[in-house]
């Protein structure tokens, strides 16, 4: 069982690869504004997705990801947006065909 400590550091480190997985910051941003080793970064989002796999995992739909949605469709002007955890995003007019989109989102 993880100790308070741990755990608390765990959810620190996970809010900071949030940020990076979000595409609001990249790595060397984080690392320099928290002084910390890029090292230590990916590993946190390794050890992230890694939990992110497990919680997937025992879902009874297995491959089910979640969608998050923007509450300000204003800046994307009639556009959907697909983001990846990998930080690679795409914009694409919001009539694209289903399938073509379906094509994209196989590609990664």
């Amino acid at each position: 069982m993880k100790g308070i400590k741990s755990l608390a550091r765990q959810e620190q480190m996970f809010e900071l690869v949030r940020q990076y997985l979000k595409g609001t910051k990249s790595i060397s941003g984080i690392c320099s504004e928290y002084r910390m080793c890029p090292t230590s970064l990916r590993y946190w989002i390794r050890k992230y997705k890694s939990v992110a796999g497990e919680t997937l995992e025992n879902n009874s739909n297995g491959n089910f990801i979640p969608l998050q949605f923007i509450n300000d469709l204003k800046d994307l002007e009639g556009k959907l947006e697909i983001l990846y955890p990998n930080g690679v995003g795409m914009r694409v007019p919001i009539n694209t065909d289903a399938q073509r989109i379906k094509t994209f989102i196989t590609i990664f």
